[in-house]
């Protein structure tokens, strides 16, 4: 229902635009439409409906070129590759303006047709190519009086505004994919604030045989990391994600890896070119540094990611996230188990924030059925 409004509505613009436009002594060699789409009888029928068109402006069809004004060339087709398309009439003329009306997308569909108009002034020159790319006929109505309205202005040598209908996710494919796998590269800083359980003036380690106080004090780290993972977009405003992190390192120990599972529930907010992705993360640990006789687990938090377009089907993005663990993070005491040092353990509130640069590809496109309207100059 949705886009025979839309074809009624554009109708109606064509009509009142055109209305007391003169068609006299205008003549156009119109040749029969070649080529076939989905059947035969779509020849047929585009045949009749631009010659009704053109006769019910009063505009002369020719059945030769000679004496013309104009030249009007249909054909149908099998649309195959989008970089080859427009060379269907590249050996008689080059166009010199083409309006391509793209009513789905290719991945929605086994096969696509194409129809194309060619207009050519053959007083100036001037080329208008038309294309139409369709699944179904019902398209093609939908298009058609945008057609013709482009068409009855060159005829006319009016000055009116061309109409130009595109679909919208041509530009939007890359954030309207129901499945994307990402992978960054990440450099999280990890903060330790100490606490003073069992601490000598809250923050000291005690030798009773020697009297000796050891201060601790905060830590932090910053070691290189990567994450890996699947986003599944289950709404346009909201997705879900399921990753594997990894980072290097413990307190004592450089080469440590810690690996963890990651579960983010993101909301984009999509312009343009760029999309912004707010979401909250929730985090389990999946290895336990041996430096460490207790270690929180579980972790959450949230952050933001600012996708910036990389093609039809992927985003580079910039992401950046703080975690917050539930319970102490419980350390071993420098020195060791059975150390002369008390305590044995020292506590630490554990927190993380996340800086991350990655890539993320879609697969499996939305469908969107709306169309948007644009205006060429």
């Amino acid at each position: 229902m949705k886009k025979y409004c839309i074809a009624l509505l554009l109708l109606l613009c064509a009509g009142f635009s055109l209305y007391a436009q003169s068609s006299a002594n205008v003549s156009i060699f119109f040749p029969s439409i070649t080529g076939y789409g989905r059947s035969l009888d779509e020849n047929r029928l585009m045949n009749v409906m631009v010659t009704n068109q053109l006769t019910s402006r009063k505009y002369l069809l020719l059945d030769s070129p000679q004496g013309a004004n104009f030249t009007l060339h249909g054909s149908l087709g099998v649309f195959d590759e989008y970089d080859l398309y427009e060379n269907r009439y590249i050996n008689r003329i080059q166009p010199t303006t083409t309006y391509t009306f793209n009513a789905p997308m290719r991945e929605d569909y086994d096969e696509l047709y194409i129809f194309q108009l060619m207009l050519r002034n053959v007083k100036t020159g001037e080329v208008i190519l038309q294309n139409v790319i369709y699944a179904t006929f019902d398209e093609v109505y939908t298009f058609f009086p945008v057609l013709m309205h482009n068409l009855v202005i060159q005829l006319s040598g009016s000055d009116s505004v061309p109409i130009s209908v595109s679909n919208e996710g041509n530009n939007d494919q890359w954030k309207n994919k129901w499945i994307y796998f990402r992978a960054s590269f990440d450099y999280p800083i990890t903060f330790y604030l100490l606490q003073p359980d069992g601490l000598i003036n809250d923050i000291s380690l005690y030798n009773s045989k020697t009297n000796q106080l050891d201060p601790q004090d905060h830590k932090i780290m910053a070691m290189p990391g990567a994450t890996v993972g699947a986003e599944f977009q289950l709404l346009n405003f909201l997705s879900l994600e399921l990753n594997l992190q990894l980072n290097m390192g413990d307190t004592r120990d450089n080469y440590f890896v810690n690996t963890a599972m990651g579960l983010e529930l993101n909301v984009p907010v999509k312009f343009d070119n760029i999309m912004l992705v707010p979401y909250g993360a929730f985090l389990y640990t999946l290895n336990v540094s041996p430096v460490f006789s207790e270690f929180p687990r579980f972790a959450a938090g949230g952050g933001i990611q600012l996708c910036t377009r990389a093609g039809k089907r992927g985003a580079f993005f910039v992401d950046a996230k703080y975690m917050l663990s539930f319970t102490d993070a419980v350390m071993y005491n420098p020195y060791g188990k059975g150390s002369d040092y008390l305590p044995e353990v020292i506590h630490y509130k554990r927190s993380q924030l996340g800086i991350g640069l990655g890539y993320k590809i879609g697969i499996i496109d939305k469908k969107k059925n709306t169309a948007t309207m644009t205006i060429t100059y």
